[in-house]
């Protein structure tokens, strides 16, 4: 039942408060999306993703 709330919650647009950052991260290559270009706004950032993201923001390549 949690599983199936996760994914149902994963699959909603973003919301429009964040749209400037949104654009912002994306630009700047730090949120690049899942291997097939989708982003999941909504979805929980695994370890690998955040560590991910870290490096982007402070330059580095994992």
């Amino acid at each position: 039942m949690l599983e199936e709330a996760l994914r149902q919650r994963e699959q909603l647009p973003p919301s429009g408060w964040s749209q400037e950052a949104r654009a912002w991260a994306e630009g700047a290559g730090i949120v690049t999306g899942s291997p097939d270009g989708a982003k999941r706004y909504r979805a929980f950032a695994t370890r690998e993703e955040t560590v991910q993201m870290l490096h982007a923001v402070f330059g580095q390549t994992p």
